[in-house]
């Protein structure tokens, strides 16, 4: 490796070897000794300070000494003479004698060498200030630096300052002549470079400016070392992007340890093994010198003096706490050992720690650093907390290893927790054995909460699991025979087999093992409770008995209600489908806690509850978005789809024709509604109700009414309530109304009443007294919508708001009380607008401008997409001149364009504008473009190629989750224009 010296900052330095020339003028020869450890940068030093001496007219001498050199006291005396010589003037008699004694090698080559150089030092110094540098004195012999010492000798009187380096704790090849050689010199011990030095010099090197963080990093890792930071600007700039400040801590630079070292004590073995057993040991927490001495195997006194040698060399720190310096040093040490001598310190290191009581966490994270468990008398806390830490660090055999040594060993609440959290870590690589450890541990728990917990393990395990429970379920059996879950493993059989039941009767089935805990312990309550509240929704034979399961289920601890898969799911949407998203979002948040993290917040039946608690309150986007990440999370399947997908795919239709986005929905809906993929069973409702309500949209009621047939006739067969589905009870009725099964719309109204009494909630009450309305043929819709209204405002239920406003608004329009009717239109398209449904804004906002006589709707439509630009652009206040500049055309073709508009809508000139745009409704449609459901062909072709559903790509990834709008015509960037630019300024224009 090829080491570059760097250089930087060291002006206090500098400033003293500056000094040290205007003192030679008066005391003659001034002395320095510049010390400090491998790669601090003396020999940087030494060149700057020679640079510095040339550029203010100085003369400057650097001998450039190898190893090899300094043992040859000829060559050393050779070079001084040729490097004199080439400094004095012309081809005088002081340059012969330099260069003849310097080539003579003869017995008296020393006397007249010095000689020479004393009458060329006499002569420079009669100019300008000599300056002599001499690199790695301590390397040189005996005779070499005899020579030196006689030449500061001849040369006492003269302005001349010698400096000289040595590096600290290296052995001197001659100490006594280097003694005398040093002595009455001034010293200068270097240190590491500060952090701004650091981060100039780093930045130098990369070419651009490091961040606080980095730098900071890079300095600690370095302790300011310029050949340090230079090795490690090296692995900086190989990378292709700079990297976190953390992973400079962790960088194993080539030859770190043999520069830093030496090749002399690289080959030392007692100092190589205590070095590495510093850097070991010393990784969570402090190592004494006694324990220092233990680990490495040393004596005592051995150990000392090693240490002192590192000391001197400034690579460890000089206290009682024994600690390498440069973090990068422990990193290369600990590199380059075998993975077994590290386990070999790091069991070492535990067994000292112990013994001599130390902390059980620095116990504990040494023991868990070794790939090797070591197994012995431990006590079970310090197990305990090794394990934890292998854990966290992805070393799950180890911990295994620890937490089952604690499980056979201890006992009480350490062996409990052992088992608790053993059960979290088995069955990874094989489920089957893992299931088999721990219905192991069963005999094992004294405690009913630790047996309630394994258990619950058990089950989730087992519903995971392809392999065949019967064998593990006969030992669970007979592990519970005796205890309060006896009788578990029976009805954990019945409720795997309730999905084949007819749903009445797994209804029946699950509330009995609701109601009967002692059939199974209470370990399958919350299970058997949450299946029992999702089978009593979907018969509709009892909403309040659902929502009481739900709740009860819910109470209990999650990991006991997952027992079963869809326990979870049925029990939270429930409470989504009864009216109380605000409830179910209540507890989603408990699986954020900690204790729950990633394993539950990531699977596809929470993010599905989260997409129904979204279009529960009205928020289409965010719906659509946990929707699509819910589907990207289900496996890929070629087949029918499951009962999750489905509902999934059925809800994604509804969001996406309420997007206005009917394209995306069509293909979706072709993809897992076609003759081959529709599931027979009850759960394919959703994808029913989207396929009519997509045909209704288009005009088809024809085919609409017979999605709506099979609908009623599969409910009919399997004993279903069609009022238990939230998209049901907002679209229901008006859809079977609009298809002509008006029986049937009132049927399904009266029913939704009931259902919201039974289920107190204000959002399904809201929802209620809207059907109603919907199917009332006297004069009760006004109050009936008037009070779905007032029940809707304080829910969050802002899309049911939309529709009952909306209603309201198309009521009171066809009584002819239009100034009340636009209110209620206005709010209804700005609640939809702020939910994403832009399907019912564009509708609502076509009823506002039908119910306002000038100017006429056909007028609007048939402006041009310039003349709206030129139209807005003068309502705005805008001259005809300022338009024309702004658009870059001509004045001659805006007076064109708005003459076409004028006449379109039916007003001569500007004066006009304020009659013209009384309704807010009318400015906001020609602001917002045509009033047509935009088709997305780029989304539909995405949708076509099959990316939401099966794995790939969700529908709708990468774009901008906002409804689309022209973008020079934000709506809420837009003013009234009966309004000054004063008073409205910074206003959002409501609809």
């Amino acid at each position: 490796m090829t080491h570059r010296r760097s250089f930087a900052g060291r002006w206090d330095v500098r400033r003293a070897l500056a000094k040290a020339g205007q003192d030679s003028m008066s005391e003659g020869l001034v002395r320095y000794v510049v010390s400090g450890e491998a790669g601090i940068g003396r020999t940087a030093l030494l060149d700057q300070f020679v640079h510095d001496v040339e550029l203010q007219g100085g003369l400057a001498i650097r001998l450039p000494w190898g190893r090899a050199d300094h043992d040859d006291a000829t060559k050393v005396a050779g070079d001084l003479a040729h490097a004199l010589a080439a400094r004095l003037p012309g081809e005088g008699a002081h340059r012969d004698a330099l260069l003849r004694a310097g080539a003579a090698a003869d017995m008296g080559w020393e006397r007249a060498l010095v000689e020479a150089v004393r009458s060329a030092i006499d002569v420079l110094t009669d100019e300008a200030l000599v300056v002599l540098t001499v690199d790695d004195v301590h390397r040189a012999s005996s005779a070499s630096l005899e020579f030196l010492q006689r030449v500061t000798q001849v040369c006492a009187c003269r302005s001349v300052v010698l400096v000289l380096s040595v590096r600290l704790g290296e052995s001197a090849q001659a100490p006594a002549e280097l003694a005398r050689l040093l002595l009455g010199g001034r010293e200068i011990v270097l240190s590491g470079l500060t952090e701004q030095q650091a981060t100039t010099m780093l930045s130098d090197r990369l070419g651009r400016r490091l961040d606080n963080a980095l730098a900071t990093a890079c300095h600690r890792a370095t302790a300011g070392n310029p050949f340090l930071l230079d090795a490690l600007s090296a692995w900086l700039m190989a990378g292709d992007a700079l990297p976190e400040p953390t992973a400079v801590h962790k960088v194993v630079l080539p030859g770190v340890v043999e520069y830093l070292l030496g090749p002399a004590l690289c080959a030392d073995l007692n100092t190589v093994r205590l070095a590495e057993t510093i850097a070991v040991a010393g990784r969570f927490g402090s190592v004494d010198t006694a324990m220092a001495a233990h680990l490495s195997g040393l004596g005592l006194v051995d150990a000392l003096k090693t240490l002192d040698l590192l000391v001197r060399m400034r690579l460890v720190a000089d206290n009682d706490a024994v600690e390498l310096r440069h973090p990068l040093l422990r990193v290369a040490l600990t590199g380059g050992m075998t993975l077994m001598a590290r386990n070999a310190v790091h069991l070492t290191t535990a067994a000292y720690l112990h013994e001599h009581g130390a902390p059980a966490d620095m116990v504990a994270a040494h023991l868990s650093a070794s790939t090797v468990p070591q197994e012995g008398a431990w006590p079970a806390g310090v197990m305990l907390r090794a394990a934890d830490i292998a854990r966290r660090k992805g070393h799950h055999d180890i911990a295994r290893r620890y937490l089952t040594l604690v499980v056979d060993s201890a006992s009480g609440h350490e062996q409990s927790e052992a088992m608790l959290e053993l059960v979290d870590l088995r069955g990874e690589p094989d489920a089957v054995s893992g299931l088999e450890a721990v219905v192991g541990m069963l005999p094992m728990a004294r405690d009913e909460f630790v047996l309630r917990r394994l258990i619950s393990h058990i089950g989730r395990t087992l519903s995971d699991s392809d392999e065949e429970n019967q064998p593990i379920l006969d030992a669970i059996g007979a592990a519970l025979a005796g205890t309060a879950l006896r009788g578990w493993d029976r009805a954990y059989r019945t409720l795997c087999r309730v999905a084949d039941e007819p749903p009445p009767a797994a209804a029946k089935i699950t509330s009995t093992l609701a109601e009967r805990p002692e059939a199974h312990g209470g370990a399958l309550m919350a299970a058997a409770s949450g299946l029992a509240a999702g089978y009593r929704h979907v018969v509709n034979d009892d909403p309040r008995a659902a929502l009481r399961f739900a709740r009860v289920a819910l109470e209990r601890e999650i990991d006991e209600l997952d027992t079963q898969p869809l326990a979870l799911l049925a029990a939270l949407t429930v409470l989504v489908e009864s009216g109380y998203p605000a409830e179910a979002a209540a507890h989603l948040r408990k699986l954020d806690d900690e204790a729950y993290g990633p394993r539950y917040t990531q699977r596809p039946d929470v993010l599905f509850v989260r997409a129904q608690i979204a279009f529960a309150e009205g928020n289409l986007t965010a719906a659509e978005n946990e929707l699509n990440s819910a589907l990207a999370a289900l496996p890929p399947t070629s087949g029918r789809p499951g009962p999750l997908r489905t509902r999934m795919v059925g809800l994604l239709a509804l969001v996406l024709l309420c997007e206005g986005r009917t394209d995306d929905a069509e293909a979706l809906l072709r993809r897992y509604d076609g003759p081959e993929r529709r599931p027979d069973s009850w759960w394919a409702g959703n994808l029913l109700f989207a396929s009519a309500f997509l045909r209704a949209g288009d005009g088809d009621l024809h085919r609409a009414a017979a999605d709506l047939t099979e609908l009623w006739e599969r409910a009919t067969e399997m004993g279903l309530g069609l009022v238990g589905s939230a998209p049901w009870r907002i679209y229901g009725v008006g859809l079977l109304a609009q298809v002509g099964y008006t029986g049937w719309a009132r049927q399904a109204a009266d029913s939704q009443v009931r259902f919201a009494e039974d289920t107190g909630s204000p959002l399904e009450r809201g929802r209620g007294l809207r059907a109603l309305a919907q199917v009332a043929t006297d004069g009760t819709k006004e109050e009936l919508l008037r009070e779905a209204v007032a029940v809707l405002e304080p829910t969050r239920g802002q899309l049911d708001l939309a529709y009952a406003a909306g209603d309201l608004g198309r009521v009171l329009a066809q009584q002819k009380r239009r100034d009340e009717a636009v209110t209620e239109l206005t709010r209804a398209a700005r609640l939809a607008d702020q939910c994403g449904a832009i399907e019912l804004s564009v509708r609502i906002r076509q009823q506002v401008l039908a119910s306002h006589e000038h100017p006429s709707l056909r007028g609007v439509l048939s402006l041009t997409a310039r003349e709206r630009e030129i139209l807005i652009d003068a309502v705005r206040g805008m001259t005809n001149r300022k338009i024309s500049e702004f658009r870059e055309i001509t004045v001659r073709t805006v007076e064109l364009h708005l003459s076409s508009a004028y006449r379109k809508l039916g007003i001569s000139g500007r004066d006009d504008f304020p009659e013209a745009f009384r309704n807010r409704a009318l400015w906001t449609l020609i602001t917002d473009g045509q009033p047509v459901v935009r088709r997305s062909k780029s989304v539909g072709s995405r949708a076509e190629a099959g990316t939401s559903a099966v794995g790939r790509e969700p529908l709708g990834h990468g774009r901008d989750p906002r409804p689309s709008r022209r973008s020079d015509t934000r709506l809420t960037e837009l003013s009234d224009p009966r309004q000054s630019e004063d008073t409205n300024a910074g206003r959002p224009f409501p609809v």
